[in-house]
Parts: C-alpha cells; structure tokens; sequence
C-alpha cells in the first residue's frame, strides 16, 4: 500500500471520528487498531511492572519477549520452605480484558495438587481460580500473590490431573506423608 493512500485512508478516518462517525474498515485502521491493541497492553504491563511492592517473588520481565514475564519464588516457610519455583506469564495484546497463561517452569518437578507435568514437558499447567475469573481489574501482583499463596494454601478441592490428582488425595487424607513426599521431590526423589 502506498504512502499516499495510508495518508489519505487515515484523513477520512480522522475525519469520521470527528464527525462521530464509524470509519470504514480498512487496511490503515485495522493496522492501527493492532497497533493500538499492542500499545494499550505494554503500557499496562509496564505499568503494573512497577506496582510490584509487597510481593515476595522476584518478578522480571523477559528480555526477548515484551509479553512474557518470569515470577521465581523461594518459600521461607512450609513444606516447600527453601526451594526456588519458576513461573511464566503469558500475556496477549489483548491484555488486560484477558489474563495471562500460567506456567510452571521448574528448576525440578514438583509434588502439587494445583501444578501438574511431567518431565517430557518443558513448563507445566498451573490451576489457579484466577485464571478463569479474570477481570479487567485484576493485576500483575494480583497473579503473582496468587501463585505465592498455592504455596501456602494448596488446594486439594480443585486438582490438575495426573499426579497432581493423586498428590490432591494424600494432602487431603495424609497431609504428613504429603509433606513427606513433597520434599523428597524437592530433591529429586520422584517416588510417591
């Protein structure tokens, strides 16, 4: 498309908006539109980026990935007291009217009802209420509390499948031998 007719595309498309009109649909508004879309989410990414005060993860954004942020946290308390989980955030351009992706990246397995993989898997699924009563409201530290708290509370009620399903059982009917069995996974002893 020539320079000239993007010129005289975006005109007509100023000129509609002041006037109250809608603007055709065109290559110009709709590449606007995107570019808009993109500008409106990393603004608010960036944003929420400096709202991080209270949280006890470390929280990075990636260095090749504008939608991408890494949370890695160290429990000082609890079963998983001294261990360093990874997690990835994967957001749209569609953000914040949708959540983020939540993964799990390691270093190791863990031993969890609402954290769910196995070792052919690069990053794991993570359950998190959040995820699906996401609302425009909700923050970067909002998700990241979320995660910091499936360490503290696990919730057996609402397990992954898999062997987050059978780790949701002995938490719920043996929650020593779930301890148990939660550290030595920690050290990479994946015996149940």
């Amino acid at each position: 498309m020539s320079l000239a007719r993007l010129t005289r595309e975006r005109k007509q498309l100023l000129e509609a908006q002041q006037c109250g009109e809608t603007a055709p649909l065109t290559s110009a508004n709709t590449t606007a539109a995107s570019v808009n879309s993109f500008n409106a989410a990393q603004g608010r990414i960036r944003a929420d980026m400096q709202k991080l005060d209270g949280v006890m993860s470390e929280v990075k954004m990636d260095s090749m990935d504008w939608y991408v942020v890494h949370v890695s946290y160290t429990p000082v308390r609890g079963i998983w007291k001294g261990g360093t989980f990874n997690f990835r955030l994967v957001f749209s351009n569609d953000f914040p009217y949708s959540g983020p992706k939540v993964r799990y990246t390691g270093p190791r397995r863990i031993f969890h009802p609402n954290i769910e993989g196995d070792d052919s898997k690069e990053d794991w699924g993570v359950c998190l209420g959040m995820q699906t009563e996401w609302r425009p409201t909700c923050t970067i530290k909002d998700m990241v509390v979320a995660i910091e708290m499936l360490f503290a509370l696990p919730n057996y009620d609402d397990p992954l499948p898999g062997v987050a399903k059978t780790a949701a059982q002995i938490l719920k009917d043996e929650p020593s031998r779930f301890e148990l069995i939660a550290k030595r996974w920690m050290g990479g002893n994946y015996i149940i």
